[in-house]
């Protein structure tokens, strides 16, 4: 994949997966997301739900940084064994483990929906066949009421005019 979002790295399942950086061109397999984030590529959702993530404006759990999203998770797997195993988190060795705890019983329902959102969906049908995949002729009448409802500015308008144009619509 060729991506800086750190939600994707949830998807980098297999030997030959990799995610690619351009700007900061660096690239990550799986083994790349335990080093940088603590955690397994499958735990990704999870852990942006407890630090949250600016970029996607999830607030995350209070009080719940990176280092201590990866114990958590290493510790208890996932975030719904965490939400449900919190009455535990006071007894482990962790500066504020008590507070922590109250704030992850309080903070729960939010933890889950953060976990929604930064959750990738891979069920989803995907055409197998190759022509399903080519570009068809677009109507311009269509396509000139959608700009208009989701009110794009003349720059785009042009470009989408000139891109019909070349294609001969």
């Amino acid at each position: 994949m060729l991506t800086a979002d750190k939600d994707l790295m949830q998807v980098l399942e297999g030997e030959h997966d990799s995610c690619w950086d351009f700007a900061r061109d660096t690239r990550c397999t799986r083994e790349g997301v335990v080093q940088r984030f603590g955690v397994g590529s499958h735990q990704i959702a999870d852990f942006l739900a407890l630090t949250g993530d600016a970029v996607d404006n999830i607030a995350g759990v209070p009080g719940i940084g990176a280092k201590t999203a990866a114990q958590l998770l290493t510790h208890f797997g996932t975030l719904d064994a965490l939400l449900e195993r919190a009455h535990e988190v006071p007894y482990l060795r962790m500066r504020g483990a008590a507070a922590m705890a109250a704030r992850l019983v309080k903070h729960a329902d939010e933890a889950r929906l953060a976990r929604r959102l930064t959750g990738v969906h891979c069920e989803v049908a995907v055409p197998s066949e190759p022509d399903d995949y080519r570009v068809g002729a677009g109507d311009l009448g269509r396509v000139t009421e959608v700009l208009d409802q989701l009110k794009f500015g003349p720059l785009t308008r042009s470009r989408v005019r000139d891109t019909l144009a070349r294609r001969g619509n």
